[in-house]
């Protein structure tokens, strides 16, 4: 909502209107919609002869144009804007704004600019003549309607947990011949490693247990989750609203207790992390209980202070600190070094079996597309089979050759 300068007013304070205006603009990322309504103190005048500025103005404006009515539409040009009084054909009294006290002249001074991306949103601007207001403008209003576009559910990657390690291990050894079958005439790492990974994917989802995964909270009991399924079949039977009714009180009084009981054993572990001085457990259950809701942002600022909020520009913003962070003042010069490397000797296969048992428990030891390999995984597969050893050992693999497996590269830089 917007007032211009009156008449009275000089061109500085008219200018220094609309640059103000347009820093307001700046502000607004350019995807929001964006409407500026108010009184202009301005005259775009007839607009039906003004054919080139068809995505500025429409062809039905009202009265005369005046200096002011030339700086509104410039101003609407210069940031993508749609006068949209001047868009719908109406009745000359649906059309002007403002009545002088003597009654000889009615002009419109009043109007809704939206960006010209949003100008189909607007299905009707006019005015309300008979409105029971108490000023010398006529109440002006549109109609808008907004197309929304559907959610789309992000796919997040899903962790393949070996639960029953004795089907994975007769899983990996009944698959272990015929991996070496396939590898032991191709050389390349690329090729051993997916190999490898295919082996670990398919071993693992053999030995899970087709088990549906229900959405519910942490903190239910199975017996009130039971007692939800039941409400559930009621209801679908068609059963009676105090039957309904009784069994939801049940749910809700079961839900608290559920609920208390878990904030009960959250307290019990936080005394428990305070008493043996677990800094970090105790901050993190403190955290879990007194959390609240944060919306994501993309906003940030740039180095001149300024809220970015455009996508690209909050990308050029990580570049530029990032090569911030890289970049060395103090040193411009390349040094090169021809001494011949000396080669370092193969890896072997204790030092890779040492470096999987110090793998996280709860770590992705592999990340490929939807899906991540979990450390127990590669454990498990160390112990049973010999395609992991294999891949590290090879005489294409890293040691050698200085080459790694392709997909590694894309987790590791």
């Amino acid at each position: 909502m917007v007032y211009a300068p009156t008449g009275a007013a000089t061109e500085e304070d008219i200018e220094d209107f609309y640059r103000k205006l347009e820093e307001c603009i700046e502000n607004i990322p350019k995807r929001e919609i964006l409407m500026i309504i108010g009184d202009f103190n301005a005259k775009v005048g007839t607009t039906a002869h003004d054919t080139g500025l068809r995505n500025i103005v429409g062809q039905y404006g009202l009265g005369c144009r005046n200096s002011r009515g030339e700086r509104l539409i410039q101003f609407a040009a210069d940031n993508n804007f749609t006068v949209m009084n001047t868009v719908f054909k109406h009745h000359p009294k649906r059309l002007y704004i403002w009545t002088s006290p003597n009654g000889a002249y009615r002009n419109q001074i009043d109007y809704i600019l939206i960006r010209a991306r949003w100008r189909s949103s607007i299905t009707n601007t006019h005015t309300l003549p008979g409105a029971d207001i108490m000023s010398d403008h006529q109440l002006l209003v549109c109609n808008m309607r907004i197309r929304l576009r559907r959610p789309v559910a992000k796919k997040g990657s899903r962790r393949m947990e070996v639960i029953d390690r004795d089907s994975f291990v007769q899983s990996l050894q009944e698959k272990d011949h015929c991996w070496h079958e396939n590898c032991s005439t191709e050389g390349n790492v690329d090729y051993l490693w997916k190999s490898t990974v295919q082996l670990i994917k398919d071993a693992v989802r053999e030995s899970q247990p087709n088990n549906r995964s229900e959405k519910r909270q942490h903190w239910m009991s199975t017996d009130t989750w039971n007692l939800i399924k039941e409400r559930r079949v009621l209801k679908a039977k068609g059963a009676k609203i105090q039957e309904l009714n009784a069994m939801t009180s049940m749910i809700q009084a079961a839900c608290r207790r559920d609920r208390n009981t878990a904030l009960h054993s959250i307290c019990e572990e936080v005394e428990r992390h305070s008493q043996k001085f677990e800094t970090k457990d105790l901050h993190n259950k403190i955290r879990l209980i007194t959390r609240q809701f944060k919306p994501n942002t993309w906003a940030i600022e740039n180095v001149s202070g300024n809220t970015i909020t455009e996508i690209k520009e909050i990308v050029n913003v990580w570049k530029d600190y990032c090569k911030g962070l890289f970049a060395d003042a103090t040193n411009d010069t390349t040094t090169t070094r021809n001494e011949a490397l000396e080669q370092e000797p193969l890896p072997l296969k204790d030092e890779v079996r040492a470096a999987i048992k110090h793998l996280k428990r709860n770590k992705a030891w592999w990340r490929g597309g939807m899906e991540a390999v979990s450390a127990a995984a590669a454990r498990y597969l160390f112990h049973t089979a010999a395609p992991l050893a294999a891949v590290m050992t090879q005489k294409h693999a890293i040691g050698r050759t200085v080459r790694c497996p392709t997909d590694t590269l894309l987790y590791a830089y």
